[in-house]
Order: C-alpha cells, then sequence, then structure tokens
C-alpha cells in the first residue's frame, strides 16, 4: 500500500480516491485517442478519394494508413465508397512488424469482385490468411510486405473485371 501511495502520490488513505481518478483520466485520453485516430483515418479518407485509379469504370484506391485503429480504417472505406461510388479500396495499416489489409468494395461491384476473395488473394502473396464478405474483407501479413500486396491491387481488379466482361 505505502509502494501504491508513492506511485499516485498520495497518502495511504486517499489511494483508493487517486487511483479512482486516474483510471476516470485513462478512459478520457482512450476515447479521445479512438476520436483522433477517427479523425485522422477519414481525413485522409477526403485526401485518397483524389488518389484512385479508374478501371473500367471502377474507381481503385490503394493506401497505408498507419496509427489507425480497424474502426477508423472501416469508417473510412465506407466513406469513400459512398463518395467514389463504384469503387474497390484497399488499405494496409502496420503495427509493431505486423500488418493489416482492409478491402472494401461497393456492393454494385460484388458481382465482379468479392472482398473477401480479393483480400484473401492479396495476402497469399505474403503468407498470411484472410477473408471477408462480398463488401468488406481484412487479412493479416507482416509489415515488410504491405508494398506488394498494394502494387497488386490494380491487376487483381483488372483481372477480375476482364473475366466478368
Amino acid at each position: 500500500m505505502d509502494d501504491a501511495a508513492d506511485v499516485v502520490k498520495a497518502n495511504r488513505a486517499e489511494v483508493g480516491v487517486k487511483v479512482t481518478q486516474l483510471m476516470g483520466r485513462i478512459k478520457q485520453l482512450e476515447k479521445e485517442k479512438e476520436q483522433l485516430q477517427g479523425q485522422l483515418a477519414s481525413g485522409g479518407g477526403q485526401d485518397l478519394s483524389d488518389t484512385a485509379v479508374d478501371i473500367s469504370g471502377v474507381k481503385v484506391v490503394t493506401a497505408q494508413l498507419n496509427g489507425a485503429d480497424t474502426k477508423s480504417i472501416r469508417n473510412t472505406i465506407d466513406r469513400l465508397r459512398d463518395k467514389l461510388g463504384d469503387s474497390v479500396i484497399v488499405v494496409a495499416s502496420t503495427s509493431e512488424g505486423k500488418a493489416k489489409l482492409f478491402a472494401g468494395v461497393s456492393r454494385s461491384v460484388t458481382d465482379k469482385i468479392h472482398a473477401g476473395k480479393l483480400i484473401n488473394e492479396l495476402v497469399q502473396l505474403a503468407g498470411g490468411r484472410g477473408g471477408g464478405r462480398p463488401d468488406m474483407a481484412e487479412g493479416g501479413i507482416p509489415a515488410d510486405a504491405v508494398d506488394r500486396c498494394l502494387s497488386e491491387v490494380t491487376k487483381k481488379v483488372r483481372d477480375y473485371l476482364s473475366e466478368t466482361a
């Protein structure tokens, strides 16, 4: 108890109150962090639409958004799909030597391009695993494989679209 009192800079009688205050502050900071990550990812989403490549009427966006959490990335993909219409968006995020790859496909395009199948093919290039729904999927890869996987997106989309043409 004395050690805890020293750590929280309070006397023994005030340790409980001080710990409760600190826990409240931690929760507040976690919420702020989540909001900032969302703003980072959504702000990036606005700029990302400018990088779209048109392949047979389907807009394709690839990007790396490090530091954004899963929820923020999914929200960014949703916003981009809404903004771009017929689109395929693949986003990577790295942390601690690992990376996650996310794919979002507009519902209007899922009959030609299945996000789960696309993500699975991309992560297999790096020995990863992935899958998901026709419109949203994710997978894990080593961080050093992000560029290789993202560079294949446009080719894969072309292949899918030429198969269904």
